[in-house]
């Protein structure tokens, strides 16, 4: 069975893709030009040039080379990991027992978590931060992923999932 399309249709689905097209190219141009600039000289700098006339690969061995490249990179994979796991499995743990057990204080606790919502992670940068020197985990594994480890959003979003699941499923 084929399906027969309108020129009504044939024209949605003609713009449709051109402006798929058109948001790729705004999408992915910054990551084009970041690259590209990656193997400018010194001087193609002061150009307005979007791409190097000469390009210079030996800028990443240089980079490689003189900073600490392995290690800055093995750090942000290792606090990544760690992050994301402990993250989830105290929001996992929070959600669940926020949306099927019953105790005082729990209505208290989703009006804060909601308030939470209203205030920008930029508002509290520097308290994190006193907090962070002030329990000696400055540049420490467990300083840089103290400050990630708890997310409102995450976590009312993950109990809307729950109550939307049966709870037999969980018995």
């Amino acid at each position: 069975m084929s399906i027969v399309r309108t020129k009504k249709d044939s024209l949605r689905h003609i713009l449709r893709i051109v402006l798929l097209i058109v948001l790729s190219i705004i999408i992915a141009f910054p990551l084009f030009y970041m690259f590209s600039s990656s193997l400018f000289s010194p001087s193609d700098f002061n150009k307005n040039n979007i791409v190097t006339t000469h390009a210079r690969f030996s800028n990443y061995a240089k980079v490689f080379s003189k900073k600490n490249i392995p290690i800055y990179f093995f750090n942000s994979v290792v606090t990544a990991l760690l992050a994301s796991a402990i993250r989830t499995t105290v929001i996992i743990l929070a959600s669940f027992a926020l949306t099927y057990f019953q105790f005082r204080g729990k209505r208290f606790i989703l009006g804060f978590l909601t308030l939470t919502l209203f205030v920008p992670s930029e508002a509290i940068l520097y308290q994190n931060y006193k907090t962070i020197v002030a329990l000696g985990l400055l540049d420490t594994y467990a300083g840089i992923i103290a400050t990630s480890l708890f997310s409102a959003s995450q976590m009312l979003l993950l109990m809307g999932s729950f109550i939307s699941q049966d709870r037999s499923c969980f018995d």
